[in-house]
């Protein structure tokens, strides 16, 4: 199991002028312990609620 899994703490790459935005979304969809930094964001999420924002997020890039 990977580190980031364990502390279930993740980081979503999006572009540095909606980095504000997404982390509005990233809470709207259940995320916590967000915090902005260098080309994205840090959060928290459980598995369930990764998967949520996974699904929705308009703003995060998935490659």
């Amino acid at each position: 199991m990977y580190n980031y899994q364990k502390s279930n703490r993740y980081f979503a790459h999006v572009a540095d002028d909606i980095k504000d935005i997404t982390a509005d979304e990233l809470e709207t969809l259940g995320a916590t312990g967000i915090k902005e930094a260098y080309k994205g964001v840090y959060f928290n999420a459980s598995q369930k609620v990764l998967y949520k924002i996974n699904l929705h997020s308009a703003l995060i890039s998935r490659s």
